[in-house]
């Protein structure tokens, strides 16, 4: 399920924040996750399945914010339950209109209260999957948004 080369071209469509993705020539994902072992285990599948992506790392959902202000992603992947914050929590800060965020955001979850995950799809967060689905529906659900961003 390796992630089609035209979506690793240059960009993959408008300009994200600080650094943002017009100019670069390889996607960004920022993987927050607090878990090391899935943590480690995602980031390796994701260098073996799409080996042209920058992959940023973020352990909590304060450093995950960082991360994703200072490098203006192509995509955030992020665990529902972090030390700190919620992905609830870490989306709606990502909504503030001053961070300009424009990458889309995909939460991949050991399980979360159906609350939570309807306030996600209001906050505009198309993909969700369950880890326990394993890696190949995460990769195929990050290589669909990617798609999406390029289109659009």
């Amino acid at each position: 399920m390796a992630v089609p080369s035209e979506l690793l071209g240059s960009g993959a469509g408008g300009a994200g924040g600080p650094g943002g993705a017009g100019g670069r020539e390889r996607p960004v994902v920022v993987v927050v996750e607090d878990d090391p072992g899935y943590l480690k285990a995602l980031v390796r599948t994701l260098q073996r399945e799409a080996p042209d992506l920058d992959i940023i790392e973020a352990t909590t959902g304060v450093d995950g914010l960082l991360e994703i202000g200072r490098v203006g992603p192509d995509l955030v992947i992020l665990d529902y339950a972090l030390p700190d914050l919620n992905a609830v929590q870490v989306v709606e800060r990502l909504q503030d209109t001053s961070k300009r965020l424009t990458a889309p955001v995909m939460i991949v979850t050991g399980g979360m209260p159906a609350k939570a995950e309807n306030e996600l799809r209001t906050l505009g967060v198309r993909a969700i999957v369950n880890k326990v689905d394993g890696m190949g529906v995460v990769i195929e659900a990050m290589r669909r948004a990617l798609q999406a961003r390029k289109v659009a």
